[in-house]
């Protein structure tokens, strides 16, 4: 008896070779958009990283220019207190002059001025002015140790954190972080006030009195 095979049709292998090859084809689009999927995500995953960092970065250096500020409150405060009349130095030089504070803490961290340096105190006292050595604003001349507590002493302008905001020495010693509308407020009235003390209540600048 004769065995017969089945028929085999000649396309056959070609088209099984076809179809491996659209499987392979298909699988490596599928590895491919994973590999890509995975890049895309771990870029995202070092940008958020990276902005986390350099958020943390600038609030320290935000934490560390209000330190300076804090420093340099304490000695106007020092200096009022020797004062006959209880009043805060004329200018910053004075502060730096007469009571124990160092030329950096005039530096905002973030800024790039540099400290104020000489052979002698009144040699970085008359360097301190000079250009590139101060970050901050007087505005405590007229002030006096019982001035109001929101009465300014001093502030920084917004260049000094990028445009985020500014911070605040305030008579009393402490020191507030203003936002930027705040801050652009409050900078626009206090060169308005053109030396006079300028008080500032968390929303408003006004102009204020020497005591309370």
């Amino acid at each position: 008896m004769e065995s017969t095979s089945p028929p085999t049709d000649p396309n056959f292998s070609s088209t099984r070779d076809f179809n491996d090859r659209g499987r392979r084809r298909a699988s490596r689009r599928i590895v491919l958009r994973v590999a890509i999927g995975v890049g895309v995500g771990l870029l995202i995953f070092l940008g958020v990283c990276g902005w986390g960092v350099n958020r943390a970065r600038r609030n320290a250096m935000q934490i560390s220019c209000a330190a300076n500020l804090r420093q340099i409150g304490l000695a106007c405060l020092m200096y009022a207190k020797d004062d006959p009349q209880g009043r805060f130095p004329p200018r910053f030089e004075d502060a730096l002059l007469k009571e124990d504070i160092s030329a950096v803490v005039f530096c905002c961290p973030e800024s790039n001025d540099t400290p104020a340096k000489g052979p002698t105190t009144q040699a970085a006292v008359d360097q301190l002015a000079a250009g590139g050595h101060l970050s901050y604003i007087y505005a405590g001349a007229g002030l006096t140790i019982r001035s109001d507590t929101n009465s300014i002493v001093a502030y920084e302008p917004l260049k000094n954190h990028h445009g985020e905001g500014m911070n605040v020495l305030f008579a009393d010693g402490h020191i507030d972080w203003l936002t930027t509308e705040q801050a652009q407020k409050l900078s626009a009235f206090a060169q308005s006030a053109a030396g006079r003390p300028v008080r500032w209540d968390g929303k408003t600048a006004t102009v204020g009195t020497a005591e309370r």
